[in-house]
């Protein structure tokens, strides 16, 4: 696996529209981070095949070669080529005498929090404004305003290239690609591209012993944002937790990779073991924040409609709840329990627009037709944002874990989840940790009347006749026949979540059926006794237990008013800051703060023009010409040689109206300065003095 760094310099100026806008301002937006543009990877990733495509009708390239180069929709593998984002890379410094190309570096946006975007896009774009005519006159409510990113900029992207054999095709397209984004028959998106520094990358990351439990705990983090579609699909939500059958798929495609089983995997006695027979469990990776990780929340707790600083156990608080200052709603964020408070957290995400080209490539932009699928069409993903990260853990035997390890080891500790891994989603790294973390609750008391079993997970039963059928007394009924014989559980109240599981099978390229389950969130509230509750913590319960289905977690419930009331406190992401601001990061500061200072300058001298206009004796004396000559006067830095020409102006009411216009700007900015002399102009013509004739 080598990794390639794609130069990407703008000739003149660029748009890759996102499908944004600001009403009444710019219809078309640019993409960009926090005010930082940058270029999507599924547009640079596009462009490419978007050239390969034509080196094959040109008879330049061989047509299998570009397949297997770029992919092709529905294969079961992925394609070598992994583009990333186009970040700034040098951006033009207009502020020496010559225009130097000033090095980017990385940049944290989260120092910029105190600026808008639009102030910080103003460094590197512009807006243009155009019209459609009809005739020789301008079409009627045909006027756009599209903003783009300033002639100069260089953005590079990363592109990490698994097959080396490949190389000479993307060297072409990379030479062949000439424009970008919109408006390219119109001035707008050339470019220059150049593939350079090329290194191979190398295992470092460290081996870690696999524990005497034979569970291994690992952090996920997310350097692209991560797709994993929600109920609703990913075109309305994601996933706010990475399922443990994400992370099977990962491992088994790198298993299978690396064995070079291929299509007689399942035949292999290991493969079978570990991913098909649920020997290791692969259990869901939850958010991770500030030392925290967060699941979903129990049925049992809801937070008051009133006050929803409030949550409480409804269950142990059952008896107090008919006051009228209570109305409970379900939490559906996810949370964290610490003593007497809850920290509720939600994950960030984020939408990105998209879009298919046509068919017909001699068609410049998806129409979006719905009865005409060779239209292209538009569409939007929603995904968790990058830099986050999750907590999990495997089980199962020694052997099979240090053979997962070996996997990660070999790619450097990097993995690729969700899907659309090979351009702007899906890259994430894996780091092993040496301890467990508490998840949702500290500790069980023993001697508490009633416990809560918790779904951690989704749980999939199946009935005496092996039909799926989520009903929670089935999940009772298996716990007693492992754990506990003599007794019997009986829940004494249920907090039910239901949910159904799918998936899509890659080998069969076919959609897996669904399966109604319980949902994670659902609680059955049960007589605590003589029950070893660990080891009902320990294992997974239910069907299909390799993908992380269910996990459960056991917690007292303290029947007493002043145990049964949460303060909720709402967490929100926050990356980590960077120490080191870095040199271009400084550059941008001091040039918002200067920008900020020019649009204060320009307000002051406005208000202090306009209350010198107040003074009727100043207001009837002053004219245009008095204006513009002190406006040419302020440009002398003499102060004594400005006030000597002043005093030489013969006409007396003249020479106060500049004294005074003298004393106004003395000492001020020259933003300052133009402020005042505008706002005097502006009132002269008809502004202050013209409605008060």
């Amino acid at each position: 696996m080598t990794v390639y760094y794609l130069n990407i310099t703008l000739n003149s100026e660029l748009c890759v529209a996102t499908g944004s806008s600001i009403a009444g301002l710019v219809d078309t937006e640019t993409a960009h981070q926090k005010g930082f543009p940058y270029i999507p990877s599924k547009r640079i990733k596009g462009a490419l095949h978007g050239v390969a495509r034509e080196l094959v009708d040109w008879g330049l390239a061989d047509k299998l070669e570009t397949k297997q180069l770029f992919g092709r929709a529905g294969a079961a593998e992925s394609s070598p080529l992994h583009v990333y984002d186009g970040v700034l890379y040098q951006v033009p410094d207009p502020s020496g005498p010559d225009i130097k190309k000033k090095d980017v570096g990385e940049i944290d946006v989260d120092v910029f929090s105190q600026y808008s975007s639009e102030s910080i896009l103003e460094m590197f774009t512009s807006l243009r404004t155009h019209t459609a005519l009809e005739g020789q006159v301008a079409k009627s409510h045909s006027l756009r305003t599209i903003r783009t990113v300033n002639k100069g900029i260089v953005f590079r992207s990363k592109i990490v290239l698994a097959d080396e054999t490949q190389l000479e095709l993307l060297k072409q397209c990379v030479k062949g690609l000439r424009h970008l984004g919109i408006g390219r028959t119109r001035g707008l998106g050339e470019v220059e591209c150049v593939l350079a520094e090329a290194q191979t990358v190398e295992a470092t990351l460290s081996r870690k012993p696999v524990k005497p439990t034979n569970e291994v705990v690992f952090r996920l983090t997310l350097e692209q944002p991560l797709l994993i579609a929600g109920q609703r699909g990913l075109y309305h939500s994601s996933e706010d937790w990475i399922p443990g059958s994400t992370i099977l798929g990962a491992l088994a495609g790198m298993y299978i990779t690396d064995h070079r089983l291929g299509e007689e995997a399942h035949k292999d006695e290991a493969f079978s073991r570990i991913f098909l027979q649920n020997g290791v469990k692969f259990h869901y990776a939850y958010p991770e924040h500030d030392g925290k990780v967060f699941v979903p929340c129990p049925g049992h707790f809801q937070q008051n409609k009133k006050n929803p600083t409030e949550i409480y156990d409804v269950f142990a608080k059952r008896d107090q709840l008919d006051s009228e200052d209570v109305i409970l709603r379900s939490v559906q964020s996810l949370i964290y329990l610490e003593d007497s408070t809850v920290y509720v957290y939600e994950p960030k995400k984020e939408i990105r627009m998209h879009h298919s080209r046509p068919a017909d490539r001699g068609v410049g932009r998806a129409l979006g037709k719905e009865d005409d699928p060779q239209s292209g069409q538009f569409f939007q993903y929603t995904s968790l944002s990058a830099k986050q990260t999750f907590y999990g853990t495997w089980q199962g035997s020694t052997d099979d874990l240090q053979a997962l390890i070996a996997c990660i080891e070999k790619r450097n500790g990097q993995l690729r989840l969700g899907r659309s891994r090979t351009a702007e989603y899906g890259t994430v790294t894996m780091e092993f940790l040496d301890e467990p973390k508490p998840v949702l609750t500290n500790q069980l008391w023993p001697n508490e009347e009633y416990v809560a079993i918790c779904l951690l997970t989704p749980m999939l039963l199946i009935d005496d006749y092996g039909r799926a059928n989520p009903d929670p007394d089935q999940f009772l009924k298996e716990v007693e026949q492992e754990l506990m014989p003599v007794l019997t559980l009986k829940p004494t109240r249920k907090f039910i979540k239901q949910t159904t599981l799918s998936g899509y099978n890659s080998k069969w390229r076919m959609p897996k059926p669904q399966i109604p389950a319980l949902d994670a969130g659902t609680v059955l509230i049960v007589k605590n006794q003589q029950v070893d509750w660990e080891k009902v913590e320990q294992r997974l319960w239910g069907q299909q237990t390799g993908a992380g289905y269910g996990r459960v977690k056991v917690m007292g419930i303290k029947d007493s008013q002043a145990s049964s009331c949460f303060s909720k406190i709402e967490v929100s992401f926050s990356p980590e800051k960077m120490e080191d601001k870095g040199e271009f990061t400084e550059w941008v500061l001091q040039q918002l703060k200067h920008r900020e200072q020019q649009k204060l300058d320009l307000a002051n001298g406005s208000n202090v023009a306009k209350r010198a206009m107040e003074d009727n004796d100043f207001s009837t004396n002053i004219g245009q010409t008095s204006i513009h000559q002190m406006a040419e006067l302020m440009n002398i830095k003499n102060d004594g040689l400005v006030i000597k020409l002043i005093k030489e102006v013969k006409k007396k009411t003249k020479q106060v109206v500049m004294e005074k216009m003298f004393e106004d700007c003395k000492n001020q900015s020259r933003d300052f300065r133009e402020g005042y002399f505008q706002t005097l102009k502006y009132q002269v013509r008809g502004g202050a003095r013209g409605q008060t004739k």
